[in-house]
């Protein structure tokens, strides 16, 4: 994940986006200081907020964002089945 935010913080809609890079450079420093499982509920919380931001942002940022959503959506399912099997 933590590459995928960086190239979404790069991304130039996300630059001149107001507080948009930001919010994903602090998204991802998070994650990257993340010593357990527990520790990503937050940061995914978060990034469950991206569309309220009102970030201005280009179909290019939008497509990865949501790249980047499903990824967290799937890492908190398998991480909450805890040895349930997931279909």
């Amino acid at each position: 994940m933590l590459p995928l935010l960086d190239e979404i913080a790069h991304q130039e809609s996300v630059v001149a986006s107001v507080g948009a890079a930001d919010f994903f450079r602090r998204v991802a420093a998070t994650i990257a200081e993340a010593r357990e499982v527990d520790d990503l509920g937050g940061p995914f919380m978060e990034l469950s907020t991206t569309a309220f931001r009102g970030f201005v942002l280009d179909a290019h940022a939008t497509v990865l964002i949501d790249q980047l959503l499903e990824r967290a959506q799937l890492y908190a399912l398998l991480f909450s089945s805890h040895g349930e099997t997931v279909q």
